[in-house]
């Protein structure tokens, strides 16, 4: 559906362009006589696309215009099947739009509403499995994994752009994440470090920050937007509704009989 909105202005916009002229500085591709502007492929991927993403982007942006023409020129877009679908997108398009501008300009959830839910409903937030937090640092070979092992072992201050790694993320894992070798050596270490270990294809060291054990409660820092999303879908379907209601009342309403 994004590509038959899309390509619909296109071809109006672009049908009378020379499609056998040398391709301006400001457009990336051409099929036929349609072009590519920076700004046709922000609307195209619904982002701008990096520098790492161009090159598919615009491949991926030929390929189903390409599909596109033809199908226009064997009278797809004639067909009362799709033409129906089109019309029920557009309507739930213009409906969902509609009510997201209404919620953004009524619905806010503050700091104190995220404490209190998370004050009354403590328990929804236990841990059901052990968990850990680590430090995962993917390196490039088991030798920088090994020295580096090493130096967090030694206690002493080290300078990380000494070592090759490609990669450092922190996250909570539950007991069962990893192999059973690695969890039995993660869950013993309240602070340490385990590894060389081989996760995938990546070669880790692992720095153990904490361990939580199962049946504990999970803190505020933990689960506080997991808590902002429940209240702001709770809010959001209270002024749905509300309006809804308002808005019924200020029409005539009436359904026959035969189908009450």
């Amino acid at each position: 559906m994004r590509l038959l909105i899309f390509c619909l202005i296109i071809l109006v916009v672009s049908c009378y362009k020379d499609s056998n002229k040398e391709i301006d500085d400001g457009v990336y591709a051409r099929v036929g006589p349609i072009e590519l502007t920076q700004e046709d492929l922000v609307f195209f991927n619904n982002k701008t696309p990096d520098s790492k993403t161009l090159n598919s982007s615009i491949k991926n942006w030929i390929d189903e215009t390409v599909l596109f023409s033809e199908a226009m020129k064997n009278g797809f877009e004639n067909d009362v099947v799709l033409q129906t679908k089109r019309d029920s997108y557009y309507r739930e398009l213009i409906i969902t739009s509609f009510i997201e501008s209404v919620i953004a300009s009524k619905v806010s959830v503050s700091n104190d509403d995220v404490r209190l839910y998370y004050k009354r409903n403590k328990g929804e937030f236990t841990r059901v499995l052990d968990e850990v937090r680590i430090e995962q640092y993917i390196v490039k070979s088991k030798k920088v994994a090994h020295r580096l092992a090493a130096s967090f072992n030694s206690k002493k201050n080290i300078d990380l752009s000494k070592f090759d790694i490609e990669l450092v993320k922190t996250e909570t894992v539950q007991r069962g994440t990893f192999a059973k070798n690695i969890d039995d050596m993660l869950f013993v270490k309240r602070r340490g470090v385990v590894g060389p270990v081989v996760l995938g294809k990546n070669i880790s060291v692992l720095k153990v920050l904490g361990i939580n054990k199962q049946g504990s409660i999970k803190g505020l820092n933990e689960v506080y937007d997991e808590i902002y999303q429940r209240i702001f879908k709770i809010k959001s379907l209270e002024v749905q509704e509300f309006l809804l209601d308002s808005l019924k009342k200020t029409v005539n309403i009436s359904i026959n009989p035969k189908y009450q």
